[in-house]
């Protein structure tokens, strides 16, 4: 029994390699944890007196160092046939979008460059519209559940005329309190942009490409140069 008085016990622990990192995500019935968290009990000879209890919960963040290629130019194109009332042929639309990079940090820009042809469309393009999504999938006990949720939207002010060729420009925010990528047995999460081309009396034009959102140091400028061989 000790006596009255402050104590101290100093203690490490040390996490597992490849141990996950700290994640949150709770949408009504849908909800994905990874928590770390520090327990203390102290023990009283009192029959009348509770023990003691102590927990501190720790956010732990993995030491993400992202190759230089995460900082190259992210791209997507695809050809899609126009069709009217889904059945009459209208031509083609090609579309080609990049962002500056693929890997990006919670409170960041994402600035979308939108290339589209319609000079072989028949068609106009209403809208050019740009979305940030993020999918959490849930693995548990033989069960699997998946989420998806539009993060941000944002139009351009106009469209396209048929027969003509464009760029358009968007940038999306990425909040300060996202989640960032998280890959594991139970719990998968992921974002991609989803590029939309609104056509009158078409099914709309869709294409997706994914990014990574993590809280990451920048390469060094020797980790670059020995990345390209330099």
């Amino acid at each position: 029994i000790m006596q009255a008085g402050h104590y101290s016990w100093p203690f490490s622990f040390i996490l597992g390699h490849g141990s996950p990192g700290s994640f949150e995500y709770k949408r009504q019935e849908f909800s994905g944890v990874v928590e770390y968290s520090l327990k203390a009990e102290m023990s009283i000879p009192d029959l009348l007196v509770p023990n003691e209890r102590f927990k501190h919960v720790l956010t732990v963040k993995p030491n993400f160092v992202p190759h230089p290629s995460s900082f190259s130019i992210n791209m997507a194109q695809a050809e899609e046939v126009v069709e009217f009332l889904c059945c009459v042929a209208k031509g083609t639309v090609k579309i080609t979008a990049n962002t500056p990079k693929i890997l990006y940090s919670p409170g960041e820009t994402i600035d979308i460059c939108i290339h589209t042809d319609a000079t072989q469309s028949q068609l106009d393009i209403n809208r050019v519209s740009a979305q940030l999504s993020r999918t959490v999938e849930l693995s548990a006990e033989g069960h699997r559940s998946a989420r998806r949720d539009i993060i941000q939207s944002k139009q351009s002010s106009g469209g396209l005329r048929r027969g003509s060729e464009e760029s358009f420009n968007i940038s999306l925010l990425i909040p300060e309190d996202a989640q960032s990528t998280f890959f594991s047995e139970t719990i998968n999460c992921h974002f991609n942009v989803v590029v939309c081309l609104e056509i009158p009396w078409s099914a709309d034009i869709k294409m997706r490409f994914p990014i990574t959102v993590n809280y990451y140091r920048p390469p060094t400028y020797n980790e670059i140069v020995k990345a390209d061989g330099l």
